[in-house]
């Protein structure tokens, strides 16, 4: 599908307004909705999953067309949609491990947006690079799509035959680097990453499942940036969906 599509011009533009406008609704959700620290519940969780899925459709089918112009088609749209789906099929094993994370640490449920909110922020960084740097490996190779379609296919396979995951923060090299510059508390401290433990700078429990989190949705990254990439080349449309 993606090579019947020509290719799309971005304006620099219009990377910044999609950019800027995501680290304003990340500033909203954690200065304005989460400003306190509480439990979200099963109603609460609907109703801001339908916002964003809402807000996900709406780009798709109005505000992308709107920015790139006529050059956007019927065609880019199914694309973005299918890559939307296809990356939040993907996230649904990310949401779970995440979820024994926060059983292994003991993350009261009241803190736990907090970790997600920084969580989701260093995602957003780090997939940008790599997606930046998948696409210019792609345009210079196009031979490495094969490549990452046989590392998805060896992925499917060790998935399929792999056990029960288990957090493991003793095997995690960011963990025990972390340990190594920092003293860790054993106490939670509110909100905090950081806490003073025998006068010096240490880590909370948050902080090293924060630690966790990130480290683990970039192996996650691994995943799914080819499979998004098996599906459109158009770096735009990678990145925003």
């Amino acid at each position: 599908a993606a090579s019947t599509e020509a290719a799309l011009a971005v304006a620099p533009i219009n990377w910044v307004w999609f950019i800027g406008a995501v680290l304003i609704f990340l500033a909203l959700d954690l200065g304005v909705f989460h400003r306190k620290p509480h439990a979200v519940g099963f109603g609460e969780a609907m109703m801001w999953t339908t916002i964003w899925c809402s807000m996900s459709i709406a780009f798709a089918f109005l505000i992308a067309p709107a920015m790139v112009g006529e050059q956007w088609t019927v065609g880019h749209t199914t694309l973005f949609i299918t890559g939307y789906v296809v990356e939040l099929s993907l996230s649904m094993d990310n949401v779970f491990v995440i979820a024994l994370i926060f059983s292994f640490f003991r993350v009261p449920a009241e803190f736990q947006h907090r970790v997600l909110f920084w969580g989701i922020l260093g995602a957003l960084v780090m997939r940008a690079v790599m997606i930046f740097a998948g696409a210019s490996l792609i345009h210079q190779f196009h031979w490495i799509l094969y490549l990452f379609g046989a590392f998805l296919l060896i992925t499917g396979i060790k998935m399929l035959f792999a056990g029960d995951e288990e957090v493991e923060p003793e095997k995690n090299i960011a963990i025990r680097l972390a340990r190594k510059f920092y003293p860790v508390s054993t106490q939670f401290e509110g909100q905090r990453f950081f806490t003073e433990l025998e006068g010096r700078r240490a880590l909370t429990p948050l902080a090293l499942c924060l630690i966790m989190v990130e480290t683990t949705d970039l192996i996650f990254a691994v995943d799914s940036i080819p499979a998004i990439f098996g599906i459109t080349t158009e770096t735009f449309i990678v990145f925003t969906s």
